[in-house]
């Protein structure tokens, strides 16, 4: 059995880190304002890039950016009080 988990938003702060490296990774390595629509929330339809370009960023820096990603100040309470609890 596989259990999927919706960490952004609720434990990690990914959201925003995504955004940032989406506009790093326009800017500065495919250096091109590829942007269609800023208030849109996936690459697909923010920006216009290649099947290729969204690969890439993907797989090489989306990893690199979902490590920095920040812990909600709620959830670093919720788990001290789990750990307190059920240790």
């Amino acid at each position: 059995m596989r259990i999927g988990i919706d960490l952004d938003g609720v434990v990690i702060d990914s959201e925003r880190q995504f955004r940032n490296a989406t506009e790093l990774y326009n800017l500065n390595v495919l250096k091109k304002n590829y942007l269609k629509d800023p208030t849109a929330l996936n690459i697909e339809e923010r920006y216009d890039w290649t099947k290729e370009e969204v690969y890439k960023f993907m797989t090489e820096e989306m990893p690199k950016w979902a490590v920095k990603s920040h812990i909600m100040p709620r959830s670093k309470r919720s788990n001290r009080i789990t750990k307190t609890r059920w240790p």
